[in-house]
């Protein structure tokens, strides 16, 4: 389930804007949020958890559908 969070697209955006940024990976895997992994998520459900706006979700993902 790890590895697919990790894949998702909201892990994968905040990972891409820190490698633009030049920041290390250090400080990119402390900002990425800690979320429980016993059970598996989509990304619907983590921008849900996460409380994203519309505006936010297809920022993040432009073929987002709500």
């Amino acid at each position: 389930m790890l590895k697919k969070y990790i894949d998702g697209k909201l892990v994968s955006y905040i990972a891409a804007i820190i490698k633009n940024s030049a920041v290390n990976s250090k400080v990119l895997f402390s900002n990425i949020p800690i979320i429980d992994l016993s059970r598996s998520w989509t990304d619907k459900e983590l921008y849900d958890h996460f409380g994203l706006t519309e505006e936010e979700r297809l920022h993040i993902d432009p073929s987002y559908k709500a």
